[in-house]
């Protein structure tokens, strides 16, 4: 399997686009980023670079997509915050207690 694409490194079985793989994808690369924080639009980036990933164009917008789906109802849970600041910003809401 090459680690190189969205569409190989996901494929299993379906299972990593799931939305909680997806959520755990999401609060791990929050943990690791200055302030725990990042620029929305560029979570799926951070996400997909945190796991070695490469991607461009169509796949990664379809990427991009489940990432802000799983993003909104993170936000309904309380785990992550949304904010504007000069941007729109991600934030985790509680990092210590975050699994």
């Amino acid at each position: 399997m090459c680690k190189n694409e969205v569409r190989d490194a996901f494929r299993v079985h379906y299972k990593a686009q799931k939305p909680i793989i997806l959520a755990h994808f999401i609060v791990e690369t929050l943990k690791n980023r200055p302030k725990y924080s990042c620029v929305k639009d560029a979570l799926p980036g951070h996400v997909l670079k945190y796991y070695g990933i490469i991607s461009r164009g169509k796949p990664r917008e379809r990427f991009s997509r489940k990432v802000f789906r799983v993003l909104n109802q993170l936000e309904n849970d309380s785990i992550v915050v949304i904010y504007i600041s000069v941007n729109v910003r991600v934030k985790l809401a509680d990092p210590k207690n975050v699994d």
